[in-house]
């Protein structure tokens, strides 16, 4: 480097003819070379004197200190059981073997041999660079973290929907309600629109409000729930009349109390969401009409969050939009942050293998209860019995495993399968199994077959999202 800059200032000084540049070149490049080759020359020597020591290091180990502390420094039951490894330089080394070793002979091994084992050892066995040039280089292959598989499995669940990876930009925070002059939600019957902050209210025995009579009367919410956290949360909804809470889905009844039994007024019921993801309920609450006096009609819309007291949920956790259905896995996953001390998406163990077998069949039945049933009435006439079924697996497969399927593909994760039970439901936890448990879907950069489109849009599902590539604008990008 000294040469290099030394030549830049000559050469760029203006002093010197281009005759002479040349010269002063020459000279300097020449020495230059003299000097690199002298220094490998001198490099090659202390190698071989290295190398040398090494050799001879290795031959006194083995006579003198092998038997004791084995062959490689694994350590030798009933001898010295602890492997010979640490952080001590050559030197240090050197200094202990001259003094110690072998033990009650150290005599033995003394000066320049004392140097040779020490150098041998520090090499071949002791030092942390040589425990790294002992273990063999291997590829690894990450599986979905715990977080990665539920966002996948609920992703999954919403591209029946026509849900988006990308979250409305049109929502607002409360929730939506309907006030209704009767206790039957008659659209004939509204009397006023409007957007709540929330859902905890005491009406007593007065007009909920304007034009809507106290004794009749109903009210309908509905609104996303913006879960912040992963976790288990417990919602509770706190009545004195009659109500039915859907949670997930407009027809996925949660809590029902439309028919009021003693003198109940709060339900719980606890149930794990995931952090970011939004989720649509609604509450049908009415004041019927009795004979004797009416109750006074209060509501509450509380929860308890992971780690949390229960509270009124704040506004700031409700959303007014529209907010596709959705599924969060109640499946338990063993802990994977790392965090915590846990490796990150490396370590396959036989209780994630089990929980994901869990995750696999619980998928199954609410794809079966809910996604193949809208499926079905959504294109009815499109196909004859088990056929449409093998066009809804298939689409579903495809989501999950990111790659349009093969026909060798979609013989083993579907074919196969429904010939393999005639009963439907049975037949998709088959199918679900195979897919959900695959290296396509738990292994999402094992995916050296796909297009090169088609592995970007995996990694940017993947880093973006935590997810599967299932919004529809990426899937045709990918396409």
């Amino acid at each position: 480097m000294a040469f290099a800059l030394q030549r830049w200032h000559v050469v760029n000084s203006g002093i010197l003819s281009n005759s002479n540049r040349f010269i002063v070149v020459a000279t300097i490049s020449t020495v230059a070379t003299c000097a690199l080759l002298q220094s490998q020359g001198m490099s090659q020597e202390v190698a071989l004197d290295s190398e040398t020591l090494r050799q001879k290091g290795k031959t006194l180990y083995s006579q003198q200190c092998a038997d004791c502390h084995g062959v490689q420094g694994e350590g030798v039951e009933d001898a010295h059981e602890l492997p010979l490894v640490g952080d001590d330089s050559v030197l240090q080394l050197t200094e202990y073997i001259d003094a110690s070793m072998p033990e009650g002979e150290p005599e033995l091994c003394a000066g320049t041999d004392a140097k040779a084992v020490a150098a041998f050892m520090h090499y071949d066995f002791y030092s942390e660079a040589a425990q790294v040039r002992r273990r063999p280089p291997r590829i690894a292959v990450t599986r979905l973290t715990a977080n990665q598989l539920r966002q996948s499995l609920s992703d999954l669940f919403i591209w029946f929907d026509g849900g988006s990876l990308v979250p409305d930009p049109k929502l607002k925070f409360g929730v939506e309600a309907e006030y209704f002059n009767a206790d039957n939600w008659s659209s004939k019957k509204r009397k006023l629109e409007r957007i709540d902050p929330g859902i905890d209210f005491d009406f007593g025995r007065a007009d909920p409000v304007q034009g809507v009579n106290a004794k009749e009367f109903s009210i309908a919410w509905e609104a996303g729930l913006l879960a912040k956290e992963t976790g288990r949360y417990e919602l509770v909804v706190d009545s004195t009349c009659s109500f039915i809470f859907y949670f997930g889905d407009n027809d996925r009844e949660f809590i029902n109390n439309y028919v009021q039994s003693g003198d109940q007024t709060e339900f719980r019921r606890s149930i794990v969401l995931t952090a970011g993801r939004v989720y649509p309920f609604r509450i049908r609450f009415r004041q019927r009409k009795r004979k004797t006096e009416i109750p006074p009609a209060k509501i509450s819309f509380r929860w308890v969050p992971p780690g949390g007291m229960e509270s009124v949920i704040p506004t700031e956790n409700l959303l007014v939009g529209r907010v596709p259905s959705s599924y969060a896995l109640q499946a338990e996953l063993p802990p994977d942050d790392r965090s915590y001390g846990y490796e990150r998406g490396i370590a396959v163990s036989r209780d994630w293998d089990a929980s994901t077998t869990e995750a696999a069949l619980e998928f199954a039945e609410i794809a079966y209860d809910e996604l193949w049933q809208d499926y079905r009435r959504r294109n009815r006439g499109k196909a004859e019995g088990r056929d449409l079924l093998a066009m809804f697996l298939q689409e579903l497969v495809e989501v999950a495993i990111r790659q349009p399927l093969t026909d060798e593909q979609k013989d083993r994760y579907i074919d196969r399968q429904l010939a393999a039970e005639p009963d439907d439901a049975l037949a998709m936890k088959r199918v679900c199994l195979v897919a959900l448990k695959s290296a396509g879907f738990l292994y999402p950069t094992a995916d050296n077959t796909s297009s090169q489109s088609q592995r970007v849009a995996n990694r940017l599902a993947l880093v973006l999202f935590d997810s599967l590539p299932s919004d529809r604008w990426l899937r045709r990008a990918a396409e």
